[in-house]
């Protein structure tokens, strides 16, 4: 068990997953639950910069994903039924699912969205030295963007960055879905006529 467990972090992700897996069907539960903590260690930098992504979560939001992630995952390997298995053949296809749902899932209250002034520094990815074409394009959109109204601006980015549903979005917003698709309207608009100015 121990040179399994040595070898675990050099191991494809899958292997290591069915191996866990395998253990806990076994009853070896400390082996099981050392190859999990190996697994949540290794994925750190990918769900880093997954989450990076989403720059309109504040930082502590993309903490609690992050917490709420590993979470799911151990309840997932650990989980005796065969629903689970699909980890052991396709592990990032399943882990970049696991993200998604979250997101969806209305776990983002609004107050843990990044305000406006922040919008384009978090967005930009631009941190000094020269500015490609690419670059001053994006941040004059976004400068666009961080001129919207508050709401207008959340509904945009959760729409058009994060692929949100109008649905989700209304939930997350605390308002119908009709109201959504106005603000989204309203939002377009106002940027096509900032645009053009």
């Amino acid at each position: 068990m121990d040179s399994a467990i040595a070898n675990a972090p050099t191991r494809r992700p899958e292997a290591v997953v069915a191996l866990l897996r395998m253990w806990a069907a076994q009853d070896e539960m400390d082996g099981a639950w050392r190859l999990a903590e190996i697994l949540v260690r290794g994925i750190q930098p990918f769900l880093r910069k997954s989450l990076a992504r989403y720059a309109w979560l504040s930082p502590d939001a993309r903490e609690d994903l992050a917490r709420d992630l590993a979470l799911r995952l151990y309840e997932e390997w650990f989980a005796g039924d065969g629903q689970h298995a699909f980890w052991e053949i396709r592990f990032w296809h399943c882990l970049r699912l696991r993200i998604i749902d979250l997101l969806r899932k209305g776990r983002v209250a609004a107050s843990d969205l990044v305000p406006g002034a922040e919008l384009i520094e978090t967005m930009s990815g631009v941190s000094g030295g020269a500015l490609q074409q690419p670059d001053v394009d994006r941040i004059a959109a976004l400068a666009l963007l961080a001129k919207l109204d508050e709401p207008l601006r959340r509904t945009f980015v959760m729409k058009h960055y994060a692929q949100f549903t109008d649905d989700e979005i209304a939930d997350v917003m605390g308002v119908s879905a009709r109201t959504i698709r106005n603000w989204l309207q309203r939002a377009r608009k106002s940027l096509s006529e900032m645009q053009r100015r």
